[in-house]
């Protein structure tokens, strides 16, 4: 679980539109939606080339998320080992998964072992994952059991920069990226570093014990039109 401090896609046109996929990055969509965890050596893409085309093809929601977005880009082409754990000086890339509920009116968040936080699923990257949206799955499992997750949007639904104070490793940074996408059951199991689990509204999860980066995310969600419309099989 990637630790947060209490504190979609590049859009076009007017800014109207924010979170909206590129047509790009909609033209790998239909295939990508569904892809379960790939490990092992043979990928059509690095996950340095995976990430840098995902960033630059997102686009901040404020311009704070815009910063975190380019010092992403700076970790990204400066360090090789940008994706370990170990990797201190600033920090290493994790990943998340904003999950909504079937009828896609709700926020999955887990209440974190250690932070008393209720925060979306999320951790690092290990090893054997294929890049940061296989990460970002394989916690989904990790931490409430879900594994046929629908990916919602072609690409990031939100970044975010956050400090990791010191202990048994020095103080560093977290370079979160986050996923959005749609879970076909409303049954959860919390384990690992989620004591607890649960189908949030939209209009409730300010009342959680969250933290800012969640609602703006949460605001992106809920500015996408294509994603939280309600249709008929969602009645």
């Amino acid at each position: 679980m990637a630790y947060q401090n209490i504190a979609g896609a590049r859009s076009a046109g007017d800014g109207q539109g924010r979170g909206r996929p590129t047509a790009r990055a909609a033209e790998r969509f239909t295939s990508a939606c569904s892809e379960p965890v790939i490990c092992g050596p043979m990928r059509s893409m690095s996950r340095h080339a995976h990430l840098n085309e995902l960033l630059r093809e997102h686009e901040g929601s404020d311009p704070r998320e815009e910063g975190f977005r380019i010092r992403m880009l700076e970790l990204l082409g400066k360090a090789d080992g940008c994706f370990a754990r170990d990797h201190f000086d600033p920090g290493h890339f994790t990943a998340s998964a904003f999950i909504l509920s079937p009828n896609r009116t709700e926020l999955l968040l887990i209440l974190h072992a250690k932070l008393g936080l209720w925060l979306q699923p999320g951790g690092h990257v290990e090893l054997n994952d294929a890049d940061v949206l296989a990460a970002a799955r394989r916690e989904a499992k990790e931490e409430v059991g879900l594994t046929q997750l629908q990916l919602l949007s072609p690409g990031i639904v939100d970044v975010d920069i956050h400090t990791i104070p010191g202990g048994r490793e020095p103080a560093h940074l977290h370079f979160d990226v986050r996923f959005l996408f749609g879970s076909p059951t409303r049954d959860l199991v919390a384990a690992s570093d989620a004591s607890d689990a649960r189908w949030v509204p939209f209009g409730a999860v300010a009342s959680h014990h969250s933290d800012a980066s969640v609602m703006r995310a949460l605001a992106t969600i809920e500015a996408r039109d294509d994603v939280t419309a309600p249709r008929a099989d969602r009645l």
